[in-house]
């Protein structure tokens, strides 16, 4: 059998029952032996802005914590390089551009300090409190897809099963499973199970991406699927796939292939050639930095140039020739064109002429596709033109496709500009929109 058809796998399932409780006696306990292990929340305040925050701290062989922050969709973010050196604390929340680093002193059950992410700055101040009661379960999980073993986590209601199910699938690069909980746990509270798990390669899960294409990854998906359709807490009929941007690609690829695929949903990925959607996103980063007029001609030439090497594996002497051209301008660092003995070359051979318009045209099954309206990234009106042919083509009679107002990418809303600042958040109502269509069809 091929590399990413084998979904069941041969070896014991090991399953691990975790229910997060806050004992108040223990936590005492801690206080008073002058720990800072605990859950603290308060909040950041830039420019007058105030964002909620909380942080989960523990003091285990030097301190480990997780940033989260429900506005931002952010829920067990691991935090870089946490130290405690009574009183002082220092974290830092390495983002996919950014980090914020935080420096704050602890008194009691309080810390107070100042946070900086490149040139802005502002204070945070956090109290320690006892830990809510739990809202859902979670389990560890493994799977296999043929010799690749993945990791991940099982978040169920508290509820009565048997209930209904989304797999997360993974965005482009190294995403780990945290990078899906808020969403999986918002479900949870609505009665939907969710399965996140690390993307091969990435934390606890073996195999590598880089030598990977997209039938792979979605083959990883339908053994996810597999997996849940053989718990008793889960209805195996009702088990469905979210992806977002390239994960939100690769959806309608995995639902194409497999009956037990019971509605799938996109957000954020583009309905044209991955090449093209290359070409599209590259060129509108470079004008979100200012690149405009002729250098922004000179620079699309270029990027096309890079993009059909990369799919195709050929014209290595043209864009040798190119490179030499454009490497004093102020664009190329901007781009970041991998080495030539990179993985990057032989990866993107594999992906470059995926187009996930083909794969939507066989999707039955209910089907929601959501868009930020000021993503850079996509290419919005055409996915949205190329997914409702697509799905007319396959006699897709439950499918909606909806806009999300200001939102981008990640389907964040961001600071206007000329306006007074206030902090990225997720657009709103989105999680309630995405429990309410699945329980409309499937609770």
């Amino acid at each position: 059998m091929a590399t990413g058809e084998r979904l069941i796998p041969t070896h014991r399932v090991y399953r691990s029952t975790v229910l997060f409780i806050c004992v108040a006696a223990a936590a005492f306990s801690i206080r008073a032996q002058g720990s800072i292990s605990g859950h603290w929340e308060g909040a950041m305040v830039r420019d007058g802005a105030r964002l909620a925050v909380s942080f989960d701290l523990k003091e285990d062989d030097g301190l480990k914590a997780t940033f989260n922050s429900p506005t931002q969709r952010a829920t067990g973010i691991p935090i870089k390089n946490a130290t405690f050196a009574p009183p002082r604390i220092h974290m830092e929340l390495v983002g996919d551009t950014t980090t914020i680093v935080f420096d704050g002193e602890v008194k009691g059950d309080a810390i107070t300090g100042q946070f900086r992410e490149n040139e802005a700055a502002g204070t945070f101040s956090l109290r320690r409190v006892p830990g809510a009661a739990p809202v859902f379960k979670q389990e560890e999980v493994s799977f296999r897809n043929g010799d690749v073993t993945l990791s991940g986590t099982l978040i169920l209601p508290l509820s009565a099963g048997p209930h209904p199910a989304v797999v997360f699938m993974h965005g482009s690069g190294d995403e780990g499973r945290y990078a899906s909980r808020f969403l999986a746990e918002y479900l949870a509270t609505s009665g939907i199970a969710a399965l996140i798990y690390d993307k091969r390669g990435v934390g606890k899960s073996t195999g590598s991406w880089h030598t990977s294409d997209f039938s792979d990854l979605a083959g990883d998906a339908l053994a996810a699927v597999a997996l849940l359709k053989t718990l008793r807490e889960i209805a195996p009929r009702k088990i469905g796939l979210y992806g977002h941007s390239q994960g939100g690609m690769i959806g309608p690829l995995a639902a194409s292939r497999s009956a037990d695929v019971a509605f799938v949903i996109s957000g954020a990925g583009n309905a044209i050639p991955v090449y093209e959607g290359e070409v599209f996103s590259l060129v509108n980063q470079l004008r979100s930095k200012g690149i405009a007029g002729d250098e922004l001609d000179r620079a699309t030439a270029f990027i096309k140039l890079l993009v059909d090497v990369l799919r195709t594996g050929k014209g290595w002497d043209d864009f040798n020739a190119a490179v030499e051209k454009a490497r004093d301008t102020k664009w190329y660092p901007m781009l970041h064109v991998p080495a030539r003995d990179n993985w990057f070359w032989a990866y993107y051979q594999k992906i470059g002429n995926y187009n996930a318009a083909e794969h939507w045209a066989k999707v039955r099954v209910p089907a929601l596709v959501i868009y930020g309206e000021r993503d850079e990234l996509v290419s919005v009106a055409r996915s949205i033109s190329n997914i409702g042919r697509a799905l007319n083509k396959a006699e897709n009679g439950d499918y909606t496709i909806l806009m999300l107002p200001r939102a981008g990418h990640a389907f964040n809303i961001e600071p206007e500009p000329g306006q007074p600042f206030e902090w990225s958040h997720l657009s709103p109502g989105f999680p309630a929109l995405l429990a309410a269509w699945i329980n409309q069809r499937f609770r």
